[in-house]
């Protein structure tokens, strides 16, 4: 899924995340079940994708742009699709944490020990103030 050596997201044979990725050329995918846009300033964009698809998996990815150009994103990733209007009532702390130790032993499958490249960084982490476990990638 995602290139070691070059830190190209693979979404399908024909497109890639890739480090020089632009706000215009991501805007025009369609990608999983919605797409929505949030500009925070004039300068920050952040993409949302919900229940893509790739391989197996369903990813949650948000996409964050810096000067509409791509920054890094968080992903999450499950065997089924997402819930697209969930509640407090599914969560639970230590869901999330169970998902942090999954998302850390995909990143040891995928990288080894290493989180630093020359591509940029990546690594398995819990936001206490959302609530929920990802994995970031962000690009140099």
């Amino acid at each position: 899924m995602i290139d070691v050596k070059t830190g190209h997201f693979l979404i399908d044979k024909d497109r890639s995340i890739t480090p020089q990725m632009s706000l215009e050329t991501l805007d025009k995918w369609q990608l999983g079940i919605s797409k929505k846009m949030r500009q925070m300033d004039n300068s920050l964009n952040w993409v949302e994708v919900k229940n893509l698809k790739i391989d197996a998996l369903y990813l949650n990815i948000s996409f964050l742009f810096k000067d509409k150009k791509i920054d890094g994103f968080t992903f999450t990733f499950q065997n089924q699709a997402y819930d697209l209007n969930p509640s407090w009532d599914s969560w639970s702390k230590e869901l999330e944490e169970a998902n942090l130790v999954r998302f850390n032993r995909w990143l040891e499958d995928q990288f080894g020990e290493a989180r630093v490249f020359e591509w940029g960084t990546v690594e398995a982490f819990y936001d206490s103030k959302s609530g929920g476990s990802s994995i970031k990638l962000t690009y140099v």
